[in-house]
């Protein structure tokens, strides 16, 4: 081959190149934790559903949550997942920060396996302790005040005619559990997977009832956006939301299949047989946000001092882009 047809085939593979890449404006920052908790982000990747909307999302494995706010309301980051409300999310909006919730996402549902769950030490249970709510009077209990396990804590007390002052809460990561467990230094905790099936396999943790117990219904994760899909691109936030959905109703209805097994396990090295026994979340298909959710938190959180102000949920929430992405708008 001359040297002059090699160098028109370099460039016309160049240029076949660029055109099937996503531009660079097409590219969306993602935040996971290589947990099973990211499991509609890995599906939506890997089945293809982000690559069918043309965008190139890139997946950031951002254990720690102390950043990321910021980083969405700068811009730097474009979504990301909530797994509890967090105060600080509410603050941050109300005092004029771009970032919003723009779809709902798990949801505590009655009668499910328990994805979150309350743990108790076999020893407590056996003993009949809890054989009415109030016997939680002088337990130990795992729980911080800015974590969603405050607000499900804080509705098991009421419930029981007890408050915080009546327990004694011991502050842990969930890593350190099964040795707080064994040691007696921890009597009851909640957990999500993979956590819970990790403390009842040790033998020093049973399950005692899920969270959906105390709040059923209730919406424990959103979808948030940050200022650059809030205020830039507007028309990429539409086309994220529509392949996240997908993967959703793709769960919906088709549960923990072969396939998303193998695509969670690859991604967060967990056990494939594990995740197979595992408590999975519920998801709606609609990915609709839970008004009730939100206003009851928000009473709450700002009774006990956590926010400035309770928001109107329109304030909070952007509907826009779930109405656009279910339209089928970019």
């Amino acid at each position: 081959m001359s040297p002059g047809r090699a160098t028109a085939g370099l460039v016309l593979a160049a240029a076949l190149a660029a055109c099937a890449a996503p531009p660079a404006g097409d590219r969306v920052s993602l935040r996971v934790a290589p947990r099973l908790s990211s499991f509609v982000a890995y599906l939506a990747a890997d089945a293809g559903y982000f690559a069918t909307e043309d965008l190139e999302v890139e997946l950031l494995v951002w254990d720690s949550a102390a950043t990321v706010i910021p980083s969405l309301a700068q811009g730097d980051l474009d979504v990301s997942t909530v797994w509890r409300l967090d105060p600080a999310y509410l603050n941050v909006i109300g005092r004029g920060g771009r970032i919003r919730l723009v779809a709902g996402g798990m949801r505590y549902a009655p009668g499910e396996c328990g994805y979150s769950s309350f743990l108790v030490r076999p020893e407590v249970l056996a003993a009949g302790r809890l054989d009415e709510l109030a016997g939680l009077r002088g337990l130990r209990i795992t729980s911080e005040r800015t974590s969603s396990s405050y607000y499900v804590w804080a509705r098991l007390l009421e419930r029981a005619g007890l408050g915080f002052d009546d327990v004694e809460i011991v502050d842990l990561p969930a890593e350190a559990r099964i040795d707080a467990f064994a040691s007696g230094r921890v009597d009851v905790t909640t957990a999500t997977e993979p956590w819970q099936t990790q403390l009842v396999r040790s033998g020093h943790a049973v399950r005692w009832r899920p969270v959906a117990d105390v709040l059923p219904g209730f919406q424990s994760s959103f979808v948030v956006f940050g200022r650059r899909l809030l205020d830039e691109r507007r028309d990429l936030g539409v086309r994220f939301l529509r392949a996240w959905q997908r993967a959703v109703r793709d769960y919906v209805d088709h549960g923990r299949d072969e396939r998303l097994i193998s695509i969670v396990a690859a991604r967060t090295r967990l056990d494939p047989g594990d995740l197979a026994a595992m408590c999975w979340p519920t998801y709606d298909r609609d990915g609709e946000v839970d008004r009730a959710t939100l206003e009851d938190y928000q009473r709450w959180a700002l009774a006990e001092g956590l926010i400035d102000a309770a928001l109107p949920l329109e304030t909070i929430f952007d509907a826009s882009f779930l109405a656009n992405a279910a339209a089928g708008g970019g």
